[in-house]
């Protein structure tokens, strides 16, 4: 028997974790494009990013057991459908999933005007249609699965903390040079809110002046210094894919204490 394990990310922690995991067992090799090796089982990859387009496009030719890290795959749909055959393969596969109202959906989000509408869209069909099993990186993704594929494996497995770490420097120098007032809190906002939240919160900072709010930086130092630095990490806007931000699981796996909402 040999595995192939599709992913545009071979350097995932739980990637690295498993390996070895399988290897025990198994022969396994990690496919980062589209090009389909000689497998006796396909594992995929699948997430609501275009990154994944050719996993999305072998899992339809060559079924096998999903690794579905989100339950809304809308973005991925879009980026495959327009790789394929443009805007129009985009409207046909967005009426395909929910008829006009995805088609109204579609028209929206090619004129720019789509907003928040895709999120509510799952488009995940085919790839639900496609699974032997199902792996769920989160447990609303297992709840769903299991309700839409009745007498298909699917089981909840973590694997966004599998393997995860997150080396971070002494607290008391990273407040020291985030600048964080003694008796002062520290929150690390993990995803830009909406307007209604970030209203709520620039009125809580107004009333506690030791509150500071600093936003999820780009650079990789930036991001261990405030996670040692923070009190706790908010993330206020749900992820549109209805799997968990990069950003709140290195939070959890650095100890602080995390809230979505």
């Amino acid at each position: 028997m040999r595995l192939a394990l599709w992913t545009p990310r071979p350097d995932a922690a739980w990637v690295a974790a498993l390996l070895p995991l399988l290897e025990r067992e198994v022969p396994v090799e990690v496919v980062t494009r589209d090009a389909p090796p000689a497998a006796s089982l396909d594992l995929y990859h699948v997430a609501d990013d275009p990154a994944h387009v050719f996993v999305h496009r072998a899992l339809r030719r060559r079924p096998g057991v999903v690794l579905l890290a989100d339950w809304s795959l809308h973005r991925l749909a879009r980026a495959e459908a327009v790789d394929r055959g443009g805007a129009g393969a985009y409207l046909a596969e967005a009426r395909r999933a929910h008829g006009t109202t995805g088609a109204f959906v579609a028209r929206q989000v090619e004129r720019g005007l789509g907003g928040e509408l895709p999120s509510l869209l799952a488009m995940n069909d085919r790839v639900l249609d496609a699974s032997l099993g199902l792996v769920a990186f989160t447990e609303s993704v297992r709840a769903r699965a299991t309700t839409r594929l009745p007498g298909t494996p699917v089981v909840h497995l973590p694997l966004d903390f599998v393997g995860s770490r997150v080396d971070t420097p002494p607290r008391g120098a990273a407040r020291d040079a985030l600048g964080v007032p003694a008796g002062g809190f520290l929150v690390a906002l993990l995803s830009a809110p909406g307007e209604r939240a970030a209203t709520a919160l620039r009125a809580v900072c107004a009333a506690e002046p030791l509150l500071r709010v600093l936003p999820w930086p780009e650079d990789p130092g930036a991001r261990r210094r405030l996670l040692a630095a923070a009190d706790v990490a908010v993330a206020l806007e749900h992820a549109p894919g209805g799997g968990l931000p990069s950003s709140l699981v290195r939070a959890i796996v650095a100890g602080v204490p995390a809230l979505e909402g």
